[in-house]
C-alpha cells in the first residue's frame, strides 16, 4: 500500500478565487482545490501557470502527489499572498 504525500496550502496563494491552473489535473470543492502534481520530465511541465510553478517545484521536492489549496490550510510564507 502506498500513501501518498500532499502539500497543503491556504487558497491565498491563490491568484483569485477561480485560478488558471493550465492544462493541470484539479478538481474544485467546497474549501478550495485539489491540484495533481506533475513531475520536471511530463509534457506539460511548460503549461504550468506562473503563479503555480514555485508550489509546483516545492511539492515536487517533497515527494507530493496533490496540492491541496483550502481555505482553512496554514498560509506559508515562502509563497506569495494574493489579496482577493
Amino acid at each position: 500500500m502506498t500513501i501518498a504525500t500532499m502539500l497543503d496550502l491556504n487558497t491565498v496563494h491563490m491568484p483569485n478565487s477561480e485560478p488558471d491552473f493550465g492544462k493541470l489535473r484539479f478538481a474544485e470543492n467546497e474549501f478550495g482545490y485539489v491540484v495533481w502534481c506533475i513531475g520536471d520530465s511530463s509534457p506539460l511541465r511548460d503549461a504550468i501557470p506562473s503563479w503555480l510553478a514555485p508550489i509546483m517545484d516545492e511539492a515536487n521536492a517533497k515527494g507530493c502527489m496533490l496540492i491541496n489549496f483550502d481555505s482553512a490550510a496554514d498560509v506559508d510564507s515562502q509563497f506569495r499572498i494574493y489579496d482577493w
